[in-house]
């Protein structure tokens, strides 16, 4: 943003004001503070900030190495409860991980981020971009910064890519699962093999879809959006799939060849479409959702699991109840979660964290009061489950 040139009396006065207004809201630094090659951080107790120190010497070269056509600035971190500017309760950075203050030169991080390492590589993307990414258009530098994210913190990555690709799928109409749950004979109380599919679609619950072209133009990054937690969700993960899709085909050095120079100066038009092309993607939202189920692998399909366990975990325990309903033991059973774009399996038995709560939940199906005639009434096919 910038300041008209030419202000009359009146106007600046104001803005002297105003600014001075916000100076004093202006959120006090942590109290500890470490300084490293790479810059300084601060945080509540030294040592967290000599743990994020650490990442920041690790990380900053490295994404300097990662990403073409970058600078590398005098960059500060902060570790805060809430990432913050300024004292103001709640507002628009909330639901935020962490924050890249260009004016400030600061980076801002939220102590308790789900994973601190990854969010300060992604920050420092930002951080690292020189100005011949300025036309990277919409929401692709989110995309951007989460893709070298992955890359600098595979550890991780499974996590971020499942969030991000179901979040595309969730904008495009949701996402498909098959759950398949085969009984052997040695557990089935009639004595016989038997096999059962549910079919389960992932959604946000939102009663609209968002067009994928959107991502063009929609900043959904910026502090100044009033995009809502989902929406937000959504535009980054059509950004991630955009730009992963094309990473992998021309490069990094691809991308921002259609982002700078003389393909910048390009109608917006034509250079989507030339953005579109080289993704292998069109207008359609089919094809997007179709297009981020297939990125889905097995790693990804264990993380959502994960993110939505009590909406697999339902569909899981009232399959089990009625094949178990007359005895057997749910340890026998092979219970199969696949995306069937991405032909992406997962057995969810050997998941420690699910077998647990999908006991108590089948104990209770089969013991509760009129439990059979509530099983029978369950939906079994093209069930909707909608993550809150």
């Amino acid at each position: 943003m910038r300041t008209p040139s030419l202000l009359r009396p009146g106007q600046l006065l104001l803005i002297v004001a105003l600014a001075a207004g916000l100076h004093a809201c202006l959120a006090a630094p942590p109290a500890q503070r470490v300084s490293s090659p790479a810059g300084v951080v601060r945080a509540d107790t030294r040592l967290r900030a000599a743990e994020v120190a650490a990442l920041l010497s690790e990380l900053k070269p490295a994404v300097l190495g990662a990403l073409p056509h970058s600078v590398s600035r005098s960059t500060e971190v902060w570790v805060q409860p809430e990432p913050r500017l300024y004292t103001f309760p709640g507002g628009l950075h909330a639901d935020a991980e962490g924050l890249w203050a260009g004016r400030q030169g600061r980076i801002h991080l939220r102590a308790d981020a789900d994973d601190l390492k990854r969010t300060l590589a992604h920050e420092l993307v930002h951080a690292s971009l020189d100005e011949s990414w300025e036309d990277l258009p919409g929401s692709l530098e989110e995309g951007l910064c989460d893709l070298i994210s992955t890359r600098l913190c595979p550890e991780s990555a499974p996590r971020l890519r499942a969030g991000r690709l179901s979040g595309a799928a969730f904008a495009c109409g949701g996402l498909d699962l098959s759950l398949t749950v085969t009984v052997p004979a040695s557990a089935h109380p009639l004595g016989f093999e038997a096999s059962y599919t549910a079919s389960i679609q992932l959604s946000n619950g939102q009663p609209r879809t968002t067009d994928p072209m959107e991502v063009f133009e929609t900043h959904a990054g910026l502090s100044s959006s009033s995009l809502g937690p989902w929406r937000k969700r959504e535009f980054y993960g059509l950004s991630f799939l955009l730009v992963s899709r094309i990473a992998e085909r021309v490069g990094l050095e691809g991308l921002h060849g259609l982002c700078s120079g003389d393909l910048a100066a390009q109608a917006g038009d034509l250079r989507r479409a030339a953005l579109l092309e080289l993704a292998a993607l069109d207008c359609e939202r089919e094809t997007w959702r179709r297009a981020a189920a297939r990125e889905l692998g097995p790693a990804e399909l264990r993380e959502i699991a994960r993110m939505y366990p009590d909406f697999i975990l339902d569909t899981l325990a009232r399959t089990l109840a009625r094949c178990l309903s007359g005895g057997g033991n749910p340890d026998d059973v092979r219970a199969i979660l696949s995306i069937p774009e991405s032909g992406a399996e997962l057995a969810l038995m050997d998941l420690p964290e699910l077998r647990a709560p999908l006991h108590g939940r089948l104990l209770s199906l089969l013991s509760g009061e009129g439990g059979l005639v509530a099983l029978e009434a369950a939906p079994e096919e093209g069930e909707d489950r909608q993550p809150q």
